[in-house]
């Protein structure tokens, strides 16, 4: 609740509970679970890295795109859970390096901003090239067609993310 525009009120937790708790009971099972909890109520999501490493990669909308269409196909991809945030925000940024031709897939710049090394994240940018290349036969499709559409700069459909490409 604390990262709504517009949260709840304990008077609200109370009426879905159909008033089995009161608005007191509420406000005195958040003191004991919050300081259990020792308030840390989130964990870093690749969100919390993308901006400032796209950033600091220099890329337009078309290149975030297709570092989010990386990102948004590992998200459905159990295995990829293994890998931290930074890291898959890493390797999306290394592998749309890649696939879009820079001369300089990884610059020092890059490895000091992440603080990820190339060869710590060749791994999992590679498991994200497979999940890419895999994405035209998956039964789920919902993603790919996400970002065939122009105001997603239709990276899905760019030459370099079809399985036939030579540059691959």
């Amino acid at each position: 609740k604390f990262e709504e525009i517009d949260p709840p009120k304990a008077s609200d937790f109370a009426y879905i509970t159909d008033n089995t708790y009161t608005v007191q009971e509420i406000s005195e099972m958040e003191s004991l679970v919050l300081p259990a909890l020792d308030y840390e109520l989130v964990v870093p999501t690749q969100a919390h890295f993308a901006g400032r490493l796209e950033r600091a990669n220099g890329c337009d909308a078309a290149h975030r795109s297709l570092v989010h269409y990386l990102l948004e196909l590992s998200l459905i991809d159990y295995a990829m859970l293994r890998h931290a945030p930074s890291a898959m925000v890493s390797a999306a940024l290394l592998l749309s390096n890649e696939l879009l031709g820079r001369a300089c897939c990884w610059t020092p710049a890059m490895a000091h901003h992440s603080r990820h090394a190339e060869a710590i994240l060749r791994p999992c940018a590679e498991e994200m090239r497979a999940l890419l290349l895999a994405a035209p036969e998956s039964h789920l499709q919902a993603v790919r067609r996400k970002y065939s559409l122009e105001n997603h700069h239709a990276v899905a459909n760019l030459p370099c993310c079809q399985p036939g490409d030579a540059a691959m």
